[in-house]
């Protein structure tokens, strides 16, 4: 596993590195825009004897002229030659001079005209142009119309004052009536208790002693202008009932009136209900959810959520009851993926993407240029999408995905336009077919004129449905693998660097024509005559001859004699009287069964004939086929003292549906007899004779000689395998045997649960080569190997099997067997002397090496790095050292010179330790006074005294001080923030600050703000080290958590800063007393 591993960290690592800078190809389709556009008629409502204008609102991108056509109830409209004097407009607008009303609307939509028909109904306009057509969307024409009666109108109640009524009006109208009441004869007056219902009737709820009167309704046709006023019904309220009622509902209870109503309106659910004392309302949605406590329950810009039972309860003292409303909300249909208008190539698969959502579910179906799609084999509709498996030229055009339901129409469209740029070729012509045999049709055709193809594809259909494809780069194909005796329509299409059109369809029938009929005449005592009829399959397909393969043997001989022949009539002769032979004539090439025909020489006593050509059948090959690798061949030839040698040639019988004949070989024998060798084992070989006379002349023998080796039991296979693939399955692979004795058919698996079984016991399955299948739990490593599932397992038992391979007529050895459970559930279990447990072994060798060597060179590395590290850190020491020997400065220099790794050495050394040597006490004069607040010895990044690390300017050596940096100090500004002082503030150049919060120093807040630095001396030195300004800078207080800002901080460089930052601690005893007002800091610790 270490190989693939590392092999996959290289790559991944390489594909990291480059893959930002690869560059993205994106993938791009070839899309096209809409060449035209149309705009849906708007459905009218028109007077009679009204003239009517419908649009067809039409942009068209592509040049040339529109064309318009209209449908009425799918009719087509032809102005001039139209009963009603319909018209089309240069701009595709219709115009009907006349509405006139025709006969029952079911009459015109089956094209029934009566009393001259009419023009209500609906409408579809066509535009077209140079691309194709679009069909637009229904449009009704309606006749407006009010009836002379109402259907419902007021009638005389009774009804309990505070208790809700019902007062009907009904009228039928186009469009609908709009409704308005009176009471007795003037308006309602305006109040919420009035509620028109949208069938026309009117609620009052909470009647009131001032709402007795006579109402009437009102029905007014806007198109007509026209109204009519129903009969007057006389509203009577009585007072209060004086007993309990229980609630009763105006509509029937217990009923379950269904409500459909389309998404995004409105919709209104009333709950009428009288009773004493007045009943408490509820509405419950799905008897679930409480909704509302009002007599009128309104659902506004409804969707499909609201579908669902809507319940009315109601209940008094007196009892309670309830009414159910189901409410059905139809969503017109809808497009949530359209076509894409494209470019296509010829000859490829090509799909249009189309789906629609809706209730009730539409109905998808497709329009190309205003017609209905042709679905076949070819072009079908899968779900909603449309897909045309080969793509011709002729597939372009507009086409429209349309999609219906009870609710409404919608549709889209899309343009489809070949891809031309690579021109397309002619397509085959004079296509013909035939019947070959009953499972085969041979089709021929010719090549264009002047045009080379590359290959050709034939095309089959069943009915409407697609047949099998072949491809050829000949002008004929063989058909095969059809149905008996069945119909099947072909086409044919060419390849260059793009696909031709179809060709013409040709249809025909698998079948077989004619029959052999071989009849045997005896023309003498050894000599016959063969005749025979054509059949279908003797001509092959490709050729316009027949071609037949004469085989006759003796019964009592293995061998048969062969010879070709293009008619239908052979004279054999040479045979041997007495004898019975076996004839045959099966067309040359072909593996069909035909019937032999056997003969007796004997049957008839005939003398000799003319016709016949006297041979000896000594002189023929006589060949015995023995072993299954070899045969032995024996001939007789006449003049044996004139011959000087023999040449003996022999290949493979040629088969069925080879192009070219197997490879001839040739021995040359001086004797009567050859034994040839290394043949394949139950496979037949024709054999021929030339005899070589020693006048430099030659015969070869008339017929040639066929035999079929013997069979051979086939060898065992190779690297038997088991997987493990649940408690109840396993898979079994292995590999054919390396060698081939003999043409294997199958294999015979057989497996038992108990060794001690009979091989009888054994379960056996029998698996031919079709039966081998790659299935996804059973992966193979490659197409050689093959591999099958056992099922029906028991994980309790033990189980051996064993695979052999099996011929045509033996079945081979098996191979070593396995043993295995099911309760391993192991990955890979193979036999001990299996080369994948040597890979396997090898893989694990390998990776062990492999990952010795990476730790062995990590070890090194870091061994390398801590030597050096070690070797820059003793050299920058021994620098330091040396200068720090003398106890004095030379004149004139200030300051030690730092240390600095040489040039080429990969070495940081940090300075931060120094020992000076003190001469007197005359240095402590700039020590800071022991009245400071705060001490801080260990030194910051600014250093506010500017001497870092130096040199007392004439100090005397008295003794070792230790001056230590500390990287956590931070100083602190008079208003207690952190101060960066730069050693130019007493140049007259300014502070430069950062401000933070109060620095706390050792878990106390430092207060000493106004804390100064004495000027009780300076240090004339600068520090050179090896560190740099920034790093310096950038050193954190490790308390506060701030960093000092790098863009305003500087180096301090002033010689006058005091010494309020550093403390001496003394190395040794050489200064034994403290002088007045100075002190000594503790020992530092290790911070410093």
């Amino acid at each position: 596993m270490a190989v693939p591993i590392l092999q996959f960290s290289v790559v991944f690592t390489v594909g990291l590195c480059l893959g930002p800078a690869a560059e993205v190809v994106p993938f791009s389709v070839s899309v096209i825009p809409l060449s035209l556009h149309l705009k849906d008629p708007q459905s009218v409502v028109a007077k009679r004897e009204a003239s009517v204008t419908l649009s067809c609102e039409t942009t068209s991108a592509s040049d040339g002229r529109l064309q318009f056509a209209w449908y009425h109830w799918n009719n087509t409209i032809v102005p001039g030659n139209d009963l009603f004097n319909r018209t089309i407009l240069p701009n595709g607008t219709l115009v009907i001079p006349r509405v006139v009303p025709g006969g029952a609307v079911n009459n015109i939509r089956k094209g029934v005209r009566r009393g001259g028909g009419g023009v209500e109904g609906e409408y579809r306009c066509l535009a077209r142009n140079n691309k194709g057509a679009i069909l637009s969307g229904p449009a009704q024409l309606t006749i407006a119309s009010l009836a002379r009666g109402f259907q419902k109108a007021p009638a005389d109640v009774e009804i309990h004052e505070t208790q809700p009524v019902i007062l009907p009006c009904h009228i039928n109208s186009i469009p609908t009536a709009v409704i308005r009441w009176e009471r007795d004869s003037k308006p309602l007056p305006h109040s919420t208790r009035y509620v028109p219902l949208p069938s026309g009737a009117l609620l009052i709820n909470n009647v009131h002693s001032v709402d007795a009167g006579y109402y009437r309704c009102i029905a007014t046709n806007k198109i007509l202008k026209k109204s009519r006023i129903s009969t007057a019904g006389n509203l009577t309220v009585l007072p209060h009932p004086n007993f309990p009622q229980a609630p009763r509902f105006l509509l029937p209870p217990g009923s379950k009136p269904k409500t459909t109503v389309v998404a995004g309106t409105n919709l209104s659910l009333h709950c009428a209900v009288t009773g004493w004392p007045i009943p408490e309302i509820k509405w419950l949605y799905r008897m679930e959810y409480f909704i509302g406590n009002i007599s009128t329950l309104t659902l506004k810009n409804i969707s499909s959520n609201f579908t669902g039972n809507y319940t009315c309860l109601a209940s008094n003292t007196a009892g309670n009851t309830s009414q159910d409303y189901f409410v059905e909300v139809q969503t017109p249909p809808y497009f949530n993926f359209t076509p894409v208008s494209t470019v296509y190539p010829s000859a490829k698969t090509l799909r249009l993407e189309c789906s629609a959502l809706g209730y009730p579910t539409p109905e998808v179906h497709w329009l190309v240029n205003g017609t209905r799609v042709a679905y076949s084999g070819r072009i079908r509709k899968l779900n909603s999408t449309l897909i045309f498996s080969h793509s011709f030229t002729s597939d372009q055009g507009i086409y429209q995905c349309v999609a219906v339901n009870s609710v409404g129409e919608k549709w889209a469209a899309a343009e489809i336009m070949p891809d031309r740029s690579k021109g397309i070729p002619r397509p085959p012509q004079n296509v013909r077919c035939r019947p070959y045999d009953e499972k085969s049709i041979c089709l021929t055709w010719d090549n264009p004129p002047h045009l080379t193809a590359q290959a050709y594809s034939v095309n089959s259909y069943l009915g409407r449905d697609m047949g099998p494809e072949y491809i050829t780069n000949v002008t004929y194909r063989l058909a095969t693998g059809l149905s008996t005796n069945t119909n099947y329509t072909f086409y044919i299409r060419l390849y260059q660097t793009s696909a031709s059109d179809q060709s013409e369809n040709v249809t025909c029938r698998t079948e077989k024509v004619g029959n052999r009929m071989l009849n045997v005449k005896a023309l003498s005592y050894n000599c016959v005559e063969l005749t025979w009829n054509e059949v279908n399959t003797d001509i092959q397909c490709g050729q316009n001859y027949a071609s037949y393969k004469v085989q006759w043997k003796d019964v009592d001989q293995l061998h048969s004699y062969i010879k070709f022949t293009n008619t239908r009539k052979m004279i054999i002769s040479g045979l041997l009287h007495g004898k019975t032979y076996r004839f045959r004539v099966p067309s040359k090439n072909s593996s069909d069964q035909t019937t032999s025909v056997t003969y007796n020489l004997s049957q008839e006593n005939l003398v000799g004939n003319d016709e016949c050509h006297i041979n000896s059948s000594s002189n023929l090959m006589k060949v015995e086929a023995m072993e299954p690798s070899s045969v032995n061949l024996t001939w007789s030839p006449e003049k044996e003292t004139e011959i000087d040698f023999f040449d003996v040639c022999f290949q493979e019988a040629q088969k069925e549906k080879e192009l070219e004949p197997p490879k001839r070989k040739c021995f040359e024998s001086k004797g009567t007899h050859l034994n040839i060798t290394d043949l394949k084992p139950g496979t037949f070989y024709t054999f021929s004779l030339q005899t070589n006379y020693k006048n430099g002349t030659s015969s070869t023998t008339p017929y040639l000689t066929e035999v079929q080796t013997a069979t051979d039991v086939p060898s065992v296979v190779q690297k038997l395998h088991y997987k493990i693939l649940s408690l109840n399955s396993a898979c079994i692979t292995f590999k054919p045997p390396l060698k081939e004795k003999e043409k294997i058919i199958g294999y015979l698996l057989s497996y038992t649960p108990n060794e001690d079984w009979q091989y009888e016991q054994w379960q056996k399955i029998n698996i031919t080569l079709n039966d081998f299948e790659q299935n996804q739990q059973c992966v193979v490593e490659d197409n050689e190997t093959l591999s099958f599932v056992l099922n029906n397992l028991n994980p309790e038992l033990q189980y051996v099997i064993i695979v052999q391979p099996f011929s045509a007529v033996s079945t081979g050895n098996p191979a070593l067997p396995l043993t295995f459970s099911t309760k391993e559930l192991s990955t890979n279990i193979s036999l001990p002397e299996n080369t994948n447990q040597v890979d396997l072994r090898y893989k694990q060798k390998l990776g062990i090496a492999l990952g010795v060597s990476i730790s062995l060179l990590c070890i090194l590395c870091c061994s390398s790095y801590m030597l050096l590290r070690k070797k820059c850190v003793k050299r920058e020491t021994t620098i330091r050292a040396q200068h720090v020997r003398t106890n004095y400065l030379p004149v004139g220099m200030t300051t030690l010179p730092s240390a600095h790794p040489r040039s080429g050495e990969v070495c940081t050394a940090e300075a931060h330790e120094m020992q000076v040597l003190m001469s007197d006490d005359s240095i402590l004069g700039d020590i800071p006074s022991d009245s400071l607040a705060h001490i801080d010895t260990k030194g910051g990044v600014g250093f506010p005294n500017c001497k870092v690390n130096g040199i007392i300017k004439d100090a005397k050596v008295n003794g070792m001080v230790h001056i230590t940096e500390n990287p956590r100090f931070k100083y602190l500004a008079s208003n207690g923030h952190a101060v960066v002082e730069s050693c130019n503030e007493q140049n007259g150049n300014g502070p430069s600050t950062i401000t933070s919060p109060p620095s706390i120093i050792n878990g106390v807040e430092n207060t000493n703000t106004n804390a100064s630095a004495t000027n009780g001396g300076s240090f004339k030195s600068k520090m050179k080290t090896n560190v740099s300004k920034k790093d310096l800078l950038k050193l954190s207080d490790y308390n506060s958590n701030n960093e000092i800002s790098t863009s305003s901080a500087k180096f301090l460089d002033d010689e006058d800063a005091s010494l309020n930052s550093t403390a001496i601690t003394y190395l040794d005893d050489s200064t034994s007393s403290v002088p007045p007002g100075r002190r000594i800091s503790s020992i530092l610790g290790p911070n410093g």
